[in-house]
């Protein structure tokens, strides 16, 4: 999977002529430099919705990723929500 990436990277910096230096193990940290936040963010999304194309079996759930589950799962287990203060789930 990380081959995937450097060669979508590759792609995407020779494909839009983009300076050669972001195809390096700084490419997340170099687009600021080059690019404004809001591009920043579309570059991150295009690849990020490349990624789930090509495995989407290893697609994540976005439910999932804000941890809204977990104070229902908590309160729900009686030695956890005795040992928490009152009101910490709350």
């Amino acid at each position: 999977m990380a081959q995937w990436v450097e060669r979508w990277i590759d792609a995407w910096v020779r494909g839009n002529s983009y300076p050669p230096q972001l195809r390096s193990g700084d490419f997340y940290s170099l687009l600021p430099t080059y690019f404004d936040p809001t591009k920043v963010l579309e570059i991150l999304n295009e690849i990020r919705t490349a990624y789930h194309h090509a495995f989407p079996l290893f697609e994540t759930r976005q439910a999932d990723d804000d941890l809204a589950w977990l104070p229902p799962l908590l309160k729900a287990d009686a030695m956890v929500a005795s040992s928490l203060p009152l009101g910490y789930l709350d």
